[in-house]
Protein backbone atom coordinates (compact mmCIF):
# COMPACT_ATOMS: atom_id res chain seq x y z
CA UNK A 1 0.00 0.00 0.00
CA UNK A 2 2.48 2.45 0.85
CA UNK A 3 4.65 1.72 -2.43
CA UNK A 4 1.28 2.46 -4.35
CA UNK A 5 1.05 6.25 -2.16
CA UNK A 6 5.04 6.34 -3.06
CA UNK A 7 4.26 5.85 -6.63
CA UNK A 8 1.55 8.68 -6.38
CA UNK A 9 3.46 11.00 -4.52
CA UNK A 10 6.36 11.07 -7.28
CA UNK A 11 3.54 11.17 -9.86
CA UNK A 12 2.69 14.44 -8.19
CA UNK A 13 5.79 15.64 -7.70
CA UNK A 14 6.58 15.56 -11.41
CA UNK A 15 4.11 17.98 -12.13
CA UNK A 16 4.78 20.83 -10.05
CA UNK A 17 7.48 23.24 -11.49
CA UNK A 18 10.35 24.27 -9.54
CA UNK A 19 10.12 27.55 -7.65
CA UNK A 20 13.96 29.33 -7.37
CA UNK A 21 14.84 30.52 -4.82
CA UNK A 22 16.09 34.42 -5.66
CA UNK A 23 18.53 37.03 -3.09
CA UNK A 24 15.42 39.28 -3.82
CA UNK A 25 12.45 37.80 -4.93
CA UNK A 26 9.79 38.81 -7.79
CA UNK A 27 6.44 39.24 -6.07
CA UNK A 28 4.78 40.22 -9.86
CA UNK A 29 5.45 41.02 -12.86
CA UNK A 30 3.08 43.30 -15.37
CA UNK A 31 3.18 43.10 -18.97
CA UNK A 32 2.77 45.76 -21.20
CA UNK A 33 2.98 45.52 -25.14
CA UNK A 34 6.38 46.64 -25.57
CA UNK A 35 9.59 47.27 -23.90
CA UNK A 36 10.03 49.30 -20.82
CA UNK A 37 12.79 51.54 -20.77
CA UNK A 38 11.85 54.55 -18.64
CA UNK A 39 11.94 54.66 -14.61
CA UNK A 40 8.56 53.96 -12.99
CA UNK A 41 7.23 56.57 -10.24
CA UNK A 42 5.54 55.04 -7.24
CA UNK A 43 2.83 57.46 -5.55
CA UNK A 44 0.50 56.67 -2.79
CA UNK A 45 0.34 52.67 -3.14
CA UNK A 46 0.47 52.88 -7.31
CA UNK A 47 3.16 52.07 -9.62
CA UNK A 48 3.33 54.37 -13.28
CA UNK A 49 4.94 53.57 -15.84
CA UNK A 50 5.42 53.99 -19.51
CA UNK A 51 6.43 51.73 -22.35
CA UNK A 52 6.92 51.73 -26.21
CA UNK A 53 3.85 50.68 -27.19
CA UNK A 54 2.31 53.72 -26.63
CA UNK A 55 0.75 53.58 -23.14
CA UNK A 56 1.52 54.94 -19.44
CA UNK A 57 -0.02 52.23 -17.16
CA UNK A 58 -1.03 52.80 -13.37
CA UNK A 59 -0.98 49.45 -11.45
CA UNK A 60 -1.65 48.20 -7.62
CA UNK A 61 2.34 48.74 -6.10
CA UNK A 62 1.77 45.34 -3.92
CA UNK A 63 -0.31 43.43 -6.76
CA UNK A 64 0.48 44.56 -10.32
CA UNK A 65 -3.25 44.72 -10.90
CA UNK A 66 -3.97 46.98 -13.75
CA UNK A 67 -5.97 50.81 -12.29
CA UNK A 68 -5.87 51.91 -15.63
CA UNK A 69 -3.86 52.96 -18.86
CA UNK A 70 -3.69 55.61 -21.52
CA UNK A 71 -2.95 55.54 -25.21
CA UNK A 72 -0.48 58.33 -26.13
CA UNK A 73 0.43 59.26 -29.99
CA UNK A 74 3.67 57.01 -30.07
CA UNK A 75 6.04 55.22 -28.17
CA UNK A 76 6.64 56.49 -24.59
CA UNK A 77 10.43 56.31 -23.58
CA UNK A 78 9.83 59.26 -20.81
CA UNK A 79 9.40 58.56 -17.37
CA UNK A 80 6.03 59.50 -16.16
CA UNK A 81 6.12 62.90 -13.00
CA UNK A 82 3.40 63.10 -10.36
CA UNK A 83 2.65 65.97 -9.11
CA UNK A 84 -0.79 67.93 -7.16
CA UNK A 85 -2.90 64.77 -8.53
CA UNK A 86 -1.61 65.43 -12.14
CA UNK A 87 0.81 62.56 -14.49
CA UNK A 88 2.87 64.56 -16.95
CA UNK A 89 5.30 62.77 -19.50
CA UNK A 90 6.19 63.35 -23.21
CA UNK A 91 5.50 60.96 -25.90
CA UNK A 92 7.60 59.79 -29.35
CA UNK A 93 4.54 61.72 -31.09
CA UNK A 94 5.92 65.25 -30.07
CA UNK A 95 3.28 65.66 -27.10
CA UNK A 96 3.35 66.20 -23.33
CA UNK A 97 0.42 65.00 -21.62
CA UNK A 98 -1.19 66.06 -18.63
CA UNK A 99 -3.35 63.21 -16.96
CA UNK A 100 -5.43 62.63 -13.87
CA UNK A 101 -3.65 60.69 -12.28
CA UNK A 102 -6.55 58.71 -10.59
CA UNK A 103 -8.41 58.10 -13.70
CA UNK A 104 -5.86 58.28 -16.43
CA UNK A 105 -7.72 60.46 -18.16
CA UNK A 106 -6.02 63.48 -19.80
CA UNK A 107 -6.71 66.76 -18.44
CA UNK A 108 -4.47 68.70 -21.19
CA UNK A 109 -1.80 68.58 -23.61
CA UNK A 110 1.00 70.56 -25.75
CA UNK A 111 2.33 69.48 -29.21
CA UNK A 112 6.45 70.17 -29.71
CA UNK A 113 7.92 69.94 -33.14
CA UNK A 114 9.73 67.27 -32.39
CA UNK A 115 9.88 64.12 -31.06
CA UNK A 116 9.95 63.72 -27.03
CA UNK A 117 11.95 60.26 -26.72
CA UNK A 118 13.71 60.08 -23.37
CA UNK A 119 13.47 63.65 -21.72
CA UNK A 120 11.19 63.37 -18.67
CA UNK A 121 9.49 66.57 -16.97
CA UNK A 122 10.58 68.05 -13.87
CA UNK A 123 7.48 70.15 -12.25
CA UNK A 124 8.53 72.83 -9.59
CA UNK A 125 6.35 75.88 -8.42
CA UNK A 126 3.94 74.88 -10.72
CA UNK A 127 5.94 74.91 -13.88
CA UNK A 128 6.82 71.74 -15.84
CA UNK A 129 9.95 71.16 -17.71
CA UNK A 130 10.97 69.31 -20.46
CA UNK A 131 13.25 68.75 -23.27
CA UNK A 132 11.84 67.67 -27.28
CA UNK A 133 13.78 66.47 -30.37
CA UNK A 134 13.03 69.63 -31.87
CA UNK A 135 16.23 70.79 -29.89
CA UNK A 136 14.46 72.74 -27.42
CA UNK A 137 13.97 72.79 -23.45
CA UNK A 138 10.14 74.08 -22.54
CA UNK A 139 9.07 75.35 -19.64
CA UNK A 140 4.64 75.13 -19.29
CA UNK A 141 2.14 76.11 -16.95
CA UNK A 142 1.98 72.72 -15.05
CA UNK A 143 -1.55 73.65 -14.44
CA UNK A 144 -3.20 74.28 -17.99
CA UNK A 145 -0.57 73.31 -20.15
CA UNK A 146 0.44 77.17 -21.69
CA UNK A 147 3.98 78.12 -22.89
CA UNK A 148 5.49 80.32 -20.53
CA UNK A 149 8.83 80.12 -22.55
CA UNK A 150 11.01 77.61 -24.63
CA UNK A 151 14.96 77.68 -25.63
CA UNK A 152 17.04 76.41 -28.25
CA UNK A 153 20.09 74.64 -28.36
CA UNK A 154 22.01 73.03 -31.15
CA UNK A 155 21.15 69.91 -30.48
CA UNK A 156 18.19 67.19 -29.74
CA UNK A 157 17.50 67.39 -25.63
CA UNK A 158 17.11 64.09 -24.72
CA UNK A 159 18.20 64.94 -21.26
CA UNK A 160 15.57 65.39 -18.33
CA UNK A 161 15.78 68.78 -16.43
CA UNK A 162 16.91 69.68 -12.98
CA UNK A 163 15.74 72.96 -11.39
CA UNK A 164 17.74 74.08 -8.29
CA UNK A 165 17.64 77.69 -6.63
CA UNK A 166 15.59 79.08 -9.44
CA UNK A 167 17.65 77.62 -11.92
CA UNK A 168 16.98 74.63 -14.25
CA UNK A 169 19.60 72.54 -15.94
CA UNK A 170 19.87 70.06 -18.45
CA UNK A 171 22.37 68.45 -21.20
CA UNK A 172 21.79 68.35 -25.05
CA UNK A 173 22.92 66.45 -28.10
CA UNK A 174 24.91 69.55 -29.06
CA UNK A 175 27.81 68.68 -26.21
CA UNK A 176 26.59 71.29 -23.97
CA UNK A 177 25.35 71.78 -20.14
CA UNK A 178 23.24 74.35 -20.39
CA UNK A 179 22.11 76.61 -17.23
CA UNK A 180 18.75 78.85 -17.73
CA UNK A 181 16.69 80.95 -15.15
CA UNK A 182 14.02 79.33 -14.07
CA UNK A 183 11.70 81.65 -14.80
CA UNK A 184 12.36 83.59 -18.03
CA UNK A 185 14.59 80.75 -19.63
CA UNK A 186 17.58 83.24 -19.66
CA UNK A 187 20.85 81.39 -20.67
CA UNK A 188 22.75 81.81 -17.33
CA UNK A 189 25.77 79.64 -18.43
CA UNK A 190 26.48 76.45 -20.59
CA UNK A 191 29.75 74.24 -20.41
CA UNK A 192 31.41 72.05 -23.39
CA UNK A 193 31.72 68.63 -23.35
CA UNK A 194 33.89 66.85 -25.85
CA UNK A 195 30.49 64.40 -27.17
CA UNK A 196 27.11 64.74 -27.08
CA UNK A 197 25.16 64.14 -24.25
CA UNK A 198 22.28 61.70 -24.61
CA UNK A 199 19.43 60.69 -22.44
CA UNK A 200 22.25 61.66 -18.88
CA UNK A 201 20.25 64.10 -16.51
CA UNK A 202 22.00 66.01 -14.18
CA UNK A 203 21.57 65.49 -10.73
CA UNK A 204 21.80 68.98 -8.49
CA UNK A 205 22.83 69.28 -4.62
CA UNK A 206 24.71 71.63 -2.76
CA UNK A 207 27.64 73.10 -4.77
CA UNK A 208 27.97 70.83 -7.40
CA UNK A 209 26.19 69.98 -10.70
CA UNK A 210 27.04 66.27 -11.79
CA UNK A 211 26.27 64.67 -15.62
CA UNK A 212 27.73 62.73 -17.83
CA UNK A 213 28.72 62.62 -21.60
CA UNK A 214 29.33 60.27 -24.58
CA UNK A 215 33.17 61.38 -24.24
CA UNK A 216 33.46 58.97 -21.30
CA UNK A 217 33.79 61.60 -18.69
CA UNK A 218 31.97 62.08 -15.48
CA UNK A 219 31.51 66.27 -14.94
CA UNK A 220 31.20 68.01 -11.45
CA UNK A 221 30.30 72.08 -12.70
CA UNK A 222 29.61 74.99 -10.33
CA UNK A 223 26.02 75.48 -10.44
CA UNK A 224 26.23 79.01 -10.18
CA UNK A 225 28.80 79.03 -13.06
CA UNK A 226 29.39 76.23 -14.61
CA UNK A 227 33.22 76.08 -14.51
CA UNK A 228 34.31 72.81 -14.11
CA UNK A 229 35.34 71.70 -10.93
CA UNK A 230 36.25 68.13 -11.63
CA UNK A 231 36.09 65.35 -14.57
CA UNK A 232 36.35 61.85 -14.16
CA UNK A 233 37.12 59.40 -16.99
CA UNK A 234 35.36 56.26 -17.53
CA UNK A 235 35.83 53.28 -20.04
CA UNK A 236 32.64 54.33 -22.15
CA UNK A 237 29.79 56.09 -22.92
CA UNK A 238 28.32 57.89 -19.84
CA UNK A 239 24.42 57.90 -20.89
CA UNK A 240 23.93 57.37 -17.22
CA UNK A 241 22.37 60.32 -14.96
CA UNK A 242 24.27 60.56 -11.87
CA UNK A 243 23.04 60.93 -7.95
CA UNK A 244 24.55 62.79 -5.54
CA UNK A 245 24.46 61.83 -1.70
CA UNK A 246 26.05 63.37 0.91
CA UNK A 247 29.56 63.25 -0.31
CA UNK A 248 28.79 60.70 -2.81
CA UNK A 249 28.07 61.14 -6.62
CA UNK A 250 26.98 57.68 -8.02
CA UNK A 251 27.13 57.41 -11.66
CA UNK A 252 27.07 54.17 -14.29
CA UNK A 253 29.42 53.66 -17.78
CA UNK A 254 29.03 51.68 -20.65
CA UNK A 255 31.90 49.92 -19.72
CA UNK A 256 30.17 48.06 -17.82
CA UNK A 257 30.84 49.52 -13.99
CA UNK A 258 28.98 52.00 -11.67
CA UNK A 259 31.40 54.39 -9.83
CA UNK A 260 31.10 56.26 -6.32
CA UNK A 261 33.04 59.35 -6.84
CA UNK A 262 33.92 61.94 -4.08
CA UNK A 263 31.32 64.71 -4.71
CA UNK A 264 33.95 67.72 -4.04
CA UNK A 265 36.86 66.71 -5.76
CA UNK A 266 36.12 63.25 -8.46
CA UNK A 267 38.11 61.27 -6.35
CA UNK A 268 37.13 57.23 -7.65
CA UNK A 269 35.46 56.32 -4.11
CA UNK A 270 34.92 52.53 -5.51
CA UNK A 271 33.44 51.26 -8.40
CA UNK A 272 31.65 47.96 -9.34
CA UNK A 273 31.83 45.87 -12.26
CA UNK A 274 28.92 44.17 -13.55
CA UNK A 275 27.77 42.25 -16.53
CA UNK A 276 26.36 44.95 -18.93
CA UNK A 277 26.03 48.91 -19.34
CA UNK A 278 25.05 50.77 -16.97
CA UNK A 279 22.57 53.51 -18.19
CA UNK A 280 20.40 54.19 -15.55
CA UNK A 281 20.42 56.25 -12.55
CA UNK A 282 21.72 54.63 -9.64
CA UNK A 283 18.78 54.94 -6.50
CA UNK A 284 20.41 55.97 -3.51
CA UNK A 285 18.05 54.63 -0.21
CA UNK A 286 19.69 56.03 3.32
CA UNK A 287 18.89 53.77 5.98
CA UNK A 288 19.61 52.73 9.62
CA UNK A 289 22.28 50.33 8.57
CA UNK A 290 23.81 52.74 6.26
CA UNK A 291 23.51 53.81 2.21
CA UNK A 292 22.28 51.49 -0.30
CA UNK A 293 22.71 51.96 -3.58
CA UNK A 294 20.53 49.63 -6.71
CA UNK A 295 21.62 49.67 -9.55
CA UNK A 296 20.13 48.14 -13.30
CA UNK A 297 22.08 46.68 -15.41
CA UNK A 298 22.02 46.11 -19.71
CA UNK A 299 22.97 41.92 -18.33
CA UNK A 300 19.77 41.93 -17.00
CA UNK A 301 20.27 41.98 -13.75
CA UNK A 302 19.31 44.47 -10.37
CA UNK A 303 22.25 44.96 -7.83
CA UNK A 304 21.76 46.11 -4.27
CA UNK A 305 25.67 47.78 -3.14
CA UNK A 306 26.32 49.00 -0.15
CA UNK A 307 26.52 52.76 -0.73
CA UNK A 308 29.90 53.10 1.35
CA UNK A 309 32.54 50.34 -0.24
CA UNK A 310 30.57 48.88 -2.93
CA UNK A 311 30.33 45.70 -1.64
CA UNK A 312 27.07 43.68 -3.68
CA UNK A 313 24.59 42.88 -1.01
CA UNK A 314 22.29 40.71 -3.16
CA UNK A 315 21.39 40.76 -7.23
CA UNK A 316 18.62 39.02 -8.87
CA UNK A 317 18.55 38.16 -12.57
CA UNK A 318 15.48 39.32 -14.81
CA UNK A 319 17.14 38.46 -18.24
CA UNK A 320 16.67 41.45 -20.17
CA UNK A 321 17.56 45.37 -20.36
CA UNK A 322 16.41 47.16 -17.73
CA UNK A 323 15.36 50.28 -16.49
CA UNK A 324 16.28 52.51 -13.87
CA UNK A 325 14.69 51.19 -10.60
CA UNK A 326 12.32 53.07 -8.68
CA UNK A 327 11.41 52.39 -4.77
CA UNK A 328 8.45 51.78 -2.76
CA UNK A 329 9.97 52.43 0.90
CA UNK A 330 7.21 51.70 2.73
CA UNK A 331 6.73 47.75 1.37
CA UNK A 332 10.12 47.63 0.56
CA UNK A 333 9.31 47.03 -3.16
CA UNK A 334 12.01 48.14 -6.18
CA UNK A 335 9.61 48.38 -9.11
CA UNK A 336 12.09 48.52 -12.49
CA UNK A 337 10.47 47.80 -16.18
CA UNK A 338 12.23 45.44 -18.57
CA UNK A 339 12.51 45.20 -22.53
CA UNK A 340 10.97 41.68 -22.23
CA UNK A 341 8.05 43.75 -22.04
CA UNK A 342 6.95 43.34 -18.45
CA UNK A 343 7.23 45.45 -15.09
CA UNK A 344 8.57 43.42 -12.53
CA UNK A 345 8.41 44.46 -8.05
CA UNK A 346 11.38 42.88 -6.39
CA UNK A 347 10.90 42.90 -2.37
CA UNK A 348 13.93 43.90 -1.01
CA UNK A 349 12.96 41.99 2.23
CA UNK A 350 12.57 38.42 1.30
CA UNK A 351 13.93 35.28 2.28
CA UNK A 352 14.07 31.70 0.80
CA UNK A 353 14.19 27.74 1.97
CA UNK A 354 17.54 26.43 0.93
CA UNK A 355 17.16 22.82 2.49
CA UNK A 356 15.51 20.04 1.76
CA UNK A 357 15.31 21.04 -1.72
CA UNK A 358 11.94 21.47 -3.46
CA UNK A 359 10.37 18.50 -4.60
CA UNK A 360 12.38 16.40 -1.49
CA UNK A 361 10.47 13.00 -0.40
CA UNK A 362 10.53 13.63 3.77
CA UNK A 363 9.93 10.77 6.37
CA UNK A 364 7.92 11.24 8.97
CA UNK A 365 9.43 12.74 12.46
CA UNK A 366 11.81 16.39 12.87
CA UNK A 367 13.48 17.49 9.25
CA UNK A 368 15.61 19.87 9.88
CA UNK A 369 14.76 23.04 7.20
CA UNK A 370 17.65 25.84 6.38
CA UNK A 371 17.19 28.97 4.67
CA UNK A 372 18.17 32.42 3.89
CA UNK A 373 17.12 35.75 3.64
CA UNK A 374 17.56 39.34 2.96
CA UNK A 375 17.17 42.79 4.26
CA UNK A 376 18.36 46.37 3.08
CA UNK A 377 16.77 47.63 6.24
CA UNK A 378 17.56 45.66 8.62
CA UNK A 379 16.39 42.06 10.03
CA UNK A 380 13.87 41.45 12.96
CA UNK A 381 12.65 37.71 12.28
CA UNK A 382 11.94 34.97 9.65
CA UNK A 383 8.87 33.12 10.07
CA UNK A 384 7.75 29.42 8.62
CA UNK A 385 3.98 28.12 7.95
CA UNK A 386 3.00 24.29 6.79
CA UNK A 387 -0.04 24.06 4.67
CA UNK A 388 -0.95 27.66 4.96
CA UNK A 389 -1.43 27.28 8.82
CA UNK A 390 -0.07 29.64 11.19
CA UNK A 391 3.53 31.25 11.02
CA UNK A 392 5.81 30.26 13.42
CA UNK A 393 9.08 31.52 14.33
CA UNK A 394 12.48 30.29 12.70
CA UNK A 395 15.54 30.18 14.40
CA UNK A 396 18.37 33.13 13.39
CA UNK A 397 17.74 35.87 10.28
CA UNK A 398 20.02 35.90 7.82
CA UNK A 399 20.77 32.31 8.00
CA UNK A 400 18.22 30.67 9.77
CA UNK A 401 16.64 27.39 10.50
CA UNK A 402 13.43 25.38 11.68
CA UNK A 403 12.22 22.35 12.46
CA UNK A 404 9.44 20.89 10.57
CA UNK A 405 7.66 18.03 12.42
CA UNK A 406 6.35 15.92 9.42
CA UNK A 407 4.66 13.48 12.16
CA UNK A 408 1.33 14.96 12.10
CA UNK A 409 1.19 15.47 8.28
CA UNK A 410 -0.64 12.81 6.14
CA UNK A 411 1.14 11.39 3.38
CA UNK A 412 1.38 13.47 0.46
CA UNK A 413 2.47 16.54 -1.06
CA UNK A 414 2.16 19.70 1.11
CA UNK A 415 3.45 23.18 1.09
CA UNK A 416 5.75 25.23 3.15
CA UNK A 417 5.97 28.48 2.92
CA UNK A 418 9.04 31.42 4.93
CA UNK A 419 8.45 35.31 5.49
CA UNK A 420 11.03 37.91 6.42
CA UNK A 421 10.25 40.47 8.72
CA UNK A 422 12.26 44.08 8.70
CA UNK A 423 14.03 45.96 11.63
CA UNK A 424 11.15 48.22 11.21
CA UNK A 425 8.24 45.67 11.26
CA UNK A 426 7.37 45.90 7.72
CA UNK A 427 6.76 41.99 7.01
CA UNK A 428 7.81 40.90 3.29
CA UNK A 429 5.16 41.14 0.52
CA UNK A 430 3.52 38.03 -0.61
CA UNK A 431 3.62 35.43 -2.54
CA UNK A 432 6.10 33.93 -0.75
CA UNK A 433 8.86 31.21 -1.11
CA UNK A 434 7.33 28.39 -1.17
CA UNK A 435 8.51 24.85 -1.87
CA UNK A 436 5.99 21.65 -2.09
CA UNK A 437 7.49 18.26 -0.37
CA UNK A 438 6.48 14.90 -0.02
CA UNK A 439 5.42 12.77 3.35
CA UNK A 440 6.48 9.22 2.02
CA UNK A 441 6.49 5.73 4.05
CA UNK A 442 10.03 5.07 2.46
CA UNK A 443 12.42 6.61 0.34
CA UNK A 444 12.56 5.27 -2.92
CA UNK A 445 15.58 5.78 -5.16
CA UNK A 446 15.12 6.73 -9.20
CA UNK A 447 17.09 5.24 -11.92
CA UNK A 448 19.31 6.73 -14.22
CA UNK A 449 19.99 6.12 -17.63
CA UNK A 450 23.81 6.04 -19.06
CA UNK A 451 24.63 6.31 -22.47
CA UNK A 452 28.22 6.03 -23.96
CA UNK A 453 30.11 3.85 -26.48
CA UNK A 454 31.67 0.76 -24.62
CA UNK A 455 35.12 1.85 -26.00
CA UNK A 456 37.24 4.66 -26.16
CA UNK A 457 40.65 6.34 -27.29
CA UNK A 458 42.78 7.03 -24.13
CA UNK A 459 43.51 10.60 -23.39
CA UNK A 460 40.70 11.06 -25.66
CA UNK A 461 37.12 13.19 -24.71
CA UNK A 462 34.69 10.85 -23.45
CA UNK A 463 30.79 11.72 -23.34
CA UNK A 464 28.43 10.08 -20.97
CA UNK A 465 24.73 11.43 -21.37
CA UNK A 466 22.56 10.91 -17.91
CA UNK A 467 18.51 11.50 -17.95
CA UNK A 468 15.89 9.56 -15.95
CA UNK A 469 13.65 7.16 -17.57
CA UNK A 470 11.89 9.39 -18.83
CA UNK A 471 14.48 10.36 -20.55
CA UNK A 472 15.16 13.76 -19.02
CA UNK A 473 18.51 15.34 -18.92
CA UNK A 474 19.90 15.28 -15.11
CA UNK A 475 22.33 17.89 -13.90
CA UNK A 476 24.61 17.06 -11.14
CA UNK A 477 25.57 13.11 -11.25
CA UNK A 478 29.33 12.77 -10.36
CA UNK A 479 32.15 10.39 -11.31
CA UNK A 480 35.19 9.76 -10.35
CA UNK A 481 37.80 9.15 -12.63
CA UNK A 482 41.69 8.62 -11.98
CA UNK A 483 41.45 10.84 -8.48
CA UNK A 484 39.40 13.97 -10.39
CA UNK A 485 35.90 14.58 -10.12
CA UNK A 486 33.13 15.18 -13.11
CA UNK A 487 29.98 16.13 -13.13
CA UNK A 488 26.77 16.33 -15.73
CA UNK A 489 25.56 19.65 -16.62
CA UNK A 490 22.30 20.95 -17.62
CA UNK A 491 22.23 18.72 -20.82
CA UNK A 492 23.09 15.85 -18.55
CA UNK A 493 26.42 15.67 -20.36
CA UNK A 494 29.59 14.59 -18.87
CA UNK A 495 33.06 14.73 -20.29
CA UNK A 496 36.21 13.39 -19.14
CA UNK A 497 39.38 11.46 -20.21
CA UNK A 498 41.44 8.48 -19.03
CA UNK A 499 44.77 8.32 -19.59
CA UNK A 500 45.96 4.32 -19.38
CA UNK A 501 44.81 1.87 -21.71
CA UNK A 502 42.49 -1.35 -20.68
CA UNK A 503 39.06 -1.59 -18.78
CA UNK A 504 38.13 0.85 -16.89
CA UNK A 505 35.02 0.93 -14.54
CA UNK A 506 33.85 3.30 -12.00
CA UNK A 507 30.36 4.24 -10.28
CA UNK A 508 27.64 7.19 -11.28
CA UNK A 509 26.39 8.62 -8.44
CA UNK A 510 23.44 11.41 -7.74
CA UNK A 511 21.56 12.06 -4.62
CA UNK A 512 18.19 10.48 -4.84
CA UNK A 513 18.97 7.80 -7.70
CA UNK A 514 21.08 4.41 -7.55
CA UNK A 515 24.62 4.30 -8.39
CA UNK A 516 24.87 3.05 -12.04
CA UNK A 517 28.35 1.37 -12.93
CA UNK A 518 30.23 2.91 -16.15
CA UNK A 519 32.56 0.48 -18.04
CA UNK A 520 34.90 1.18 -20.49
CA UNK A 521 37.34 -0.44 -22.62
CA UNK A 522 40.38 2.14 -23.25
CA UNK A 523 42.67 1.11 -26.23
CA UNK A 524 45.73 3.27 -27.03
CA UNK A 525 45.32 6.14 -29.67
CA UNK A 526 46.52 4.62 -33.49
CA UNK A 527 48.92 6.55 -34.60
CA UNK A 528 48.05 6.35 -38.39
CA UNK A 529 50.76 9.44 -39.22
CA UNK A 530 53.30 6.49 -38.37
CA UNK A 531 51.73 4.25 -40.19
CA UNK A 532 52.28 6.55 -43.38
CA UNK A 533 55.72 7.45 -42.71
CA UNK A 534 56.23 3.88 -42.33
CA UNK A 535 54.86 3.00 -45.48
CA UNK A 536 56.43 5.83 -47.17
CA UNK A 537 59.60 4.92 -46.30
CA UNK A 538 59.14 1.28 -47.43
CA UNK A 539 57.83 2.60 -50.49
CA UNK A 540 60.66 4.86 -50.74
CA UNK A 541 62.99 2.11 -49.98
CA UNK A 542 61.31 0.08 -52.72
CA UNK A 543 61.86 2.38 -55.50
CA UNK A 544 65.44 2.91 -54.81
CA UNK A 545 65.90 -0.99 -54.91
CA UNK A 546 63.85 -1.00 -57.85
CA UNK A 547 66.36 1.44 -59.82
CA UNK A 548 69.29 0.29 -58.83
CA UNK A 549 68.32 -3.03 -59.80
CA UNK A 550 67.05 -1.52 -62.88
CA UNK A 551 70.56 0.41 -63.48
CA UNK A 552 72.69 -2.91 -62.77
CA UNK A 553 70.61 -4.73 -65.23
CA UNK A 554 71.26 -2.38 -67.79
CA UNK A 555 74.93 -2.22 -67.39
CA UNK A 556 75.38 -6.21 -67.13
CA UNK A 557 73.38 -6.13 -70.62
CA UNK A 558 76.04 -3.73 -72.17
Amino acid sequence: MWAGQAILVLLLLATLAFVPAHAASVKWNFEAGDYVSAGPAVQDGNVYFSSHDGSVYAVDALTGAQIWSFKSGGPVDSSPVISNGMLYFGSNDGVVYALDSQRGSMLWNFTTRGAIWASSPAVYEGVLYIGSRDNSTYALNAVTGEKIWSFRTGGPVDSSPAVYKGAVYFGSADGNVYALDANTGKHLWNFTTKGPIWVSSPAVSGDIVCIGSTDGFIYGLDPGSGVLKWAFKTGGWVMSSPSVYGSYAYAGSNDFSVYALESSTGRKLWSFETGGEVQGRPLVRPTDFGTVVYVSSNDGKVYALNGANGEKLWETGLGDWLSPPALYHEKNLLVVGSYDHRLYAISTTSCAIGEPLNGSQLLSGEVRMNGTAVSDTGMRSVKVRVKGGEWEAASGTFSWSYALQTSQLQMGVFAVECSAEDARGVSETGPYHLVRYAKVASIEMGRMNVTYGPTAIVGKAIRILVTDVNGSPLDGAVIVVEGGEYVSDETGAIRFAVGKPGPFSTQLTLAGYEPETVSINLEPEVNYFAYVAIAGVAIALFVVIFIFVKKRRRAQAQ
